[in-house]
């Protein structure tokens, strides 16, 4: 028997699992997930690849200190879902503070980590990152207490 499941499905719903954001077809359930990115520059734009295509998850707002990568990860979004109603910040507080935000994927520079990272959980958002989540243990600590 052939799989249909492919190799970047198989990440895609793996770091979906890691974020703790269970895909709409595993909750049963209509609701969609909210999911913004902070960083949409070189890492960013491979990862946002993949969640466009991911059902149930839909990428509202990004967020980035560079007009650039805004401007080429806004167009990417328009035309995978057909419009341009993404929200654009260059501030991650203005972005974590967004209560129609339900989860934040960062990619950004590991020494950035922590600090958006601990911002968003104190908004009640999910998170996701790659490793390390800081740059010490305790910085570390900080941001899981």
């Amino acid at each position: 028997m052939e799989s249909k499941l492919s190799r970047r499905g198989f990440v895609g719903g793996a770091a979906l699992a890691a974020a703790g954001i269970a895909p709409v077809a595993a909750r049963g359930s209509e609701e969609t997930v909210r999911l913004g990115f902070i960083g949409v520059g070189n890492r960013g734009d491979q990862i946002l690849d993949a969640f466009l295509r991911v059902p149930g998850i839909r990428v509202t707002a990004i967020c980035d200190v560079n007009e650039r990568n805004l401007t080429a990860a806004k167009q990417k979004i328009a035309t995978t879902y057909g419009r341009d109603e993404v929200k654009v910040y260059r501030d991650f507080r203005q972005f974590n503070a967004d209560r129609s935000i339900d989860a934040v994927l960062m990619a950004l520079p590991v020494h950035w980590h922590s600090i958006p990272s601990a911002d968003a959980i104190l908004h009640g958002k999910h998170i996701y990152h790659e490793k390390p989540m800081a740059m010490s243990f305790e910085e570390a600590k900080r941001v899981r207490a």
